[in-house]
C-alpha cells in the first residue's frame, strides 16, 4: 500500500513539476537561472541524450524508505535529462570510500572534502577536471555562485584546476560567542563594545560575584578559545596572519613578511595563552577544563554558563534560540572570513569511472538550480516524508515526532547542491536565506583562496608533530599550565626534533610557487 501510494505521489509531483513549480517551495528571485538551465544547456532531453544510469556515492547512513525518494527521482530525473541517480550512502567513509574509488567500479559523482581524501584523490588521478565540463553544463552553477557564494569556485583548485563542485552553502568561517540575553540586560553588558578576547574579563568578573551557581567562562577538555579570537597583541591589525589550509592549528601565513610561521611562537598565541592562565588561575575557567567530557551545551542546558561557543553565521542564531529555548546577544570574532578550509568541507566530485561526463556535470547543474530535486532528495515525497502547511513551509506529517520517524532524513542539506533552493521547514526563520547570502557577500575573501598545504612529502614528520600538538595545545587552551612561556617553550622544542622545520619549510615552498603561479595568471 505504501509502495502504490508513493508511485502515485510521484506521478502527482510530477503534475505539478510540468506547471514549473514544486509543492510548497518557493525559487528565491537572486537564485536564477531557473530549473530549465540542465535541460537548456543539454539541449533538452527529449531524443537528444541517450539514456544514462548514473551512481552517486555519498557520506551518509542508509535510510529506511530510501527507495520511495529513489523511484521518484528517478522518474523525476528520467524526464529532465533521461538518466536516473541511484544513491549509494557509505557510513564508513575513511575506510570504505578508498576502496570503492580505487575498485575501477562505475562511479559517476561523490562527496568528498578535504579532510577525507580530496586533494589525495585528485593527486592519484581519480577525479576528472571539471572546468571545461562546468563551461559547457554548469553555467547555472557559475551564476549562482556569483549571487550567493562570490569566491567559492576558487577554493577547490588544485594547481589552478576545478576538480570539485562545492555546495552552496555558509562559505564564510566565523566563531561567536552567545551570551544569556536576561543576564546580559541584567547587568547592563555592552557585548557589542567588545573587541578583544580580555574586553570579556570584567563581565567575566561580574558572572563570578553574582552568579555564584554559574561557571563564567566554561571550557570542556581542553577546547577553550579557537585560534580565530582577536587579541590585544594583534588588536591593531587583526587580519596579519591566516591558517594554512592542510596544516590548521600548526602554521600560519604573516602576511606582513609573507613566510610562513608556526602557531605557537606568535605573540599572538602566548597572549591568548596566557589571558587563559589568568582567568583560570581567577577562578574564571572550571579547574577541570583540560579534562572534563561534559559538554558547555549540557552545562548551558543545566543553567551552569550563561554563554557558549559556536560559528557565527547569522542562521545559528535562530538555530540556537530554538534549541535552548533563550534570547542571545552574540559576540563574532574577527570574521567572517571566506577560506580554503571553510569551503572545500562538501565537495562532489566527477571520476574517471563515470559512464557519462557531460551528463553527471548537467545533474550536478541540476542540484544547483532546481528547487524540486533538491527539496525531493533532501526531504522526501511530500505526504509520505513531509507535508505542506498553510504558510508553504515543509512540516512533519502526521504521527512523526522527528524527520528520522519519516524514514527518509540524510540531514544532507549542507552537502550537495544548492542548500538555498530547500524550501523552508516550519522552524525556520522567514529570512534565512537572504541572511546567508548577504552573509557570504559580505565575508573578507582570503588572500590564498585555493592554497592547501599538500603533507605528502612529509607525513612522518607531520604525524609526529601533530602528536606532540595535540598533547600540549588542550592544557594551554585550559589554562592549566603553571608557565605558559615555559610550556610553549618545551612544546616547540619538542616539535622542532620531531621535523617542524621540515613542514614549515615545504609548506614555505608551496606557498611561494602557489603565490607566483597566482601572478603568473594575473
Amino acid at each position: 500500500m505504501k509502495k502504490k501510494l508513493a508511485l502515485l505521489l510521484s506521478a502527482l509531483l510530477l503534475l505539478a513539476l510540468a506547471a514549473g513549480c514544486a509543492p510548497g517551495s518557493e525559487t528565491p528571485s537572486s537564485a536564477a537561472p531557473d530549473a530549465g538551465s540542465a535541460g537548456d544547456a543539454a539541449g533538452d532531453a527529449d531524443g537528444e541524450l541517450d539514456f544514462v544510469a548514473l551512481n552517486y556515492y555519498i557520506r551518509a547512513s542508509e535510510q529506511d524508505d530510501a527507495a520511495t525518494v529513489q523511484a521518484a527521482m528517478d522518474e523525476y530525473l528520467t524526464s529532465k535529462l533521461n538518466c536516473t541517480l541511484t544513491v549509494y550512502p557509505v557510513n564508513d567513509w575513511t575506510t570504505k570510500m578508498p576502496l570503492v574509488l580505487s575498485s575501477g567500479e562505475q562511479v559517476d559523482l561523490t562527496f568528498d572534502q578535504a579532510n577525507t581524501g580530496y586533494y589525495t584523490n585528485v593527486a592519484n588521478n581519480l577525479y576528472l577536471p571539471l572546468d571545461d565540463l562546468l563551461a559547457k553544463y554548469g553555467q547555472g552553477i557559475v551564476e549562482n555562485m556569483e549571487v550567493n557564494c562570490p569566491g567559492l569556485l576558487d577554493a577547490p583548485r588544485v594547481g589552478g584546476k576545478l576538480y570539485g563542485i562545492p555546495c552552496e552553502k555558509q562559505t564564510a568561517q566565523c566563531e561567536a560567542w552567545y551570551f544569556r540575553k536576561d543576564i546580559v540586560d541584567k547587568y547592563g553588558m555592552d557585548i557589542q563594545s567588545l573587541k578583544t578576547l580580555q574586553d570579556l574579563e570584567p563581565y567575566l568578573q561580574i558572572i563570578q560575584e553574582n552568579e555564584p551557581d554559574m561557571v563564567p567562562y566554561y571550557v570542556s577538555a581542553g577546547t577553550g578559545v579557537n585560534m580565530e579570537w582577536t587579541t590585544d597583541a594583534i588588536a591593531d591589525d587583526p587580519y596579519r596572519y591566516e591558517e594554512l589550509n592542510g596544516a590548521v592549528n600548526l602554521l600560519l601565513i604573516d602576511f606582513s613578511t609573507g613566510k610562513v610561521v608556526n602557531h605557537y611562537e606568535t605573540d599572538w598565541d602566548r597572549d591568548r595563552y596566557e589571558t587563559l592562565k589568568r582567568w583560570q588561575d581567577l577562578g574564571y575557567i572550571n579547574a577541570d577544563a583540560a579534562t572534563t567530557t561534559t559538554t558547555g551545551t549540557s552545562m548551558f542546558q543545566a543553567g551552569k554558563t550563561w554563554m557558549i561557543g559556536g560559528g557565527g553565521a547569522p542562521t545559528t542564531l535562530g538555530i540556537y534560540e530554538q534549541t535552548y529555548g533563550c534570547e542571545f546577544e552574540v559576540w563574532r570574532s574577527t570574521g567572517p572570513i571566506a577560506n580554503t578550509y571553510q569551503n572545500t568541507t562538501a565537495l562532489t566530485c566527477i571520476t574517471r569511472t563515470t559512464a557519462d561526463a557531460d551528463r553527471a556535470m548537467m545533474l550536478i547543474n541540476l542540484f544547483h538550480t532546481d528547487p524540486t530535486i533538491i527539496n525531493l532528495f533532501n526531504s522526501g515525497v511530500e505526504g509520505v516524508h513531509y507535508v505542506v502547511d498553510e504558510n508553504g513551509r515543509f512540516a512533519l506529517p502526521e504521527g512523526a515526532t522527528s524527520r528520522t520517524d519519516t524514514g527518509y532524513a540524510y540531514g544532507f542539506e549542507t552537502f550537495f547542491g544548492n542548500m538555498m533552493l530547500n524550501n523552508l521547514w516550519y522552524n525556520e526563520e522567514e529570512d534565512r536565506y537572504d541572511e546567508l547570502r548577504a552573509y557570504n557577500r559580505e565575508a573578507r575573501q582570503s588572500k590564498i583562496m585555493g592554497f592547501y598545504v599538500d603533507m605528502t612529502n612529509i607525513t612522518t614528520e607531520y604525524a609526529a608533530v601533530e602528536a606532540i600538538r595535540t598533547q600540549y595545545a588542550p592544557l594551554l587552551k585550559a589554562g592549566v599550565v603553571d608557565d605558559v612561556q615555559a610550556t610553549l617553550d618545551e612544546m616547540n622544542e619538542k616539535m622542532y626534533a620531531n621535523g617542524l622545520q621540515a613542514i614549515i619549510d615545504e609548506a614555505q615552498r608551496q606557498y611561494d610557487e602557489f603565490v607566483a603561479a597566482n601572478a603568473a595568471a594575473e
